[in-house]
C-alpha cells in the first residue's frame, strides 16, 4: 500500500521567507521539532522540499510534508509550532488536505 491518500493522511506545512536561508532553516527547524515532539514510527516527516514554484512575490518557499494514519498530539504540536513562529519574519501555513505540493 502506498503512503498516499486515502491510505494515509497528509499535511503540508509551507514556510515562506524573504531570504532563501531563512525559509530553509525554519523549515528544517519545524521538521526537527515535529520529530522530537512526536516519536511515532507511523509518522513520516519529509522535507524541507522546495515546491515546483519555489519563489512567489519575492518570498522563497519550502514544504515539510507529514504522512500518517493516526498520531495523537499532532494537532497540538502543530499549534505550538505555529504559535512560536507567529512573531518571526517567517510565514507558515498548514494545509491539512493538500491538493498540490
Amino acid at each position: 500500500v502506498a503512503n498516499f491518500i486515502p491510505f494515509y493522511n497528509m499535511i503540508v506545512i509551507r514556510v515562506k521567507a524573504s531570504e532563501l536561508k531563512d525559509a530553509y532553516t525554519e523549515a528544517l527547524n519545524i521538521k526537527d521539532r515535529i520529530k522530537e515532539a512526536i516519536q511515532d514510527e507511523s509518522l513520516l516527516v519529509l522535507g524541507p522540499i522546495p515546491p515546483t514554484i519555489s519563489r512567489v512575490d519575492s518570498l522563497y518557499i519550502f514544504n515539510v510534508i507529514l504522512k500518517y494514519k493516526v498520531v495523537p498530539n499532532l494537532s497540538q504540536t502543530l499549534k505550538n509550532i505555529f504559535t512560536d513562529l507567529k512573531n518571526k519574519d517567517v510565514l507558515i501555513s498548514i494545509d491539512r488536505f493538500p491538493t498540490s505540493f
